[in-house]
């Protein structure tokens, strides 16, 4: 019969220090580092678009045609088209880094034409909901 004790690896011991305690280390034990402010709460927005029905298509067609361009602007975090089930509507999820991420957003060249035929496409003007993270 063996020992069990010739096999069993005996523990390391630890040799990395936490990064508190490198940091205790480096900066002295009177000295920290200064607690990191919390990131805005990112915007959130919520929009319904009505096309009248003979804009449908061409009001959805314009929207999927900026959504990676859409995307790819530095202060958007998502931007997602939804189709109403039965009530004619496109719907956008959207979320952005802040206001002015938004109000960037609105001022490319691609989106601003799709404003202007909105005005001719839409049964009534796009109801949009900003909103912030409640828990």
């Amino acid at each position: 019969r063996l020992q069990a004790s010739k096999f069993e690896k005996k523990p390391k011991t630890q040799t990395h220090l936490t990064s508190a305690a490198a940091a205790s280390r480096t900066m002295g034990p009177s000295q920290s580092s200064p607690p990191a402010s919390p990131a805005p709460p990112s915007l959130f927005v919520f929009a319904k678009i009505h096309p009248k029905p003979e804009y449908y298509d061409k009001a959805k067609q314009a929207i999927v045609d900026v959504l990676e361009k859409t995307r790819a602007e530095a202060g958007c975090a998502q931007f997602v088209l939804h189709e109403g089930r039965d009530d004619g509507c496109l719907y956008l999820y959207e979320e952005w880094k802040d206001d002015a991420a938004l109000a960037f957003h609105y001022e490319q060249e691609y989106i601003k034409p799709i404003f202007t035929a909105y005005e001719t496409w839409l049964a009534e003007p796009v109801a949009a909901t900003k909103m912030v993270k409640a828990g």
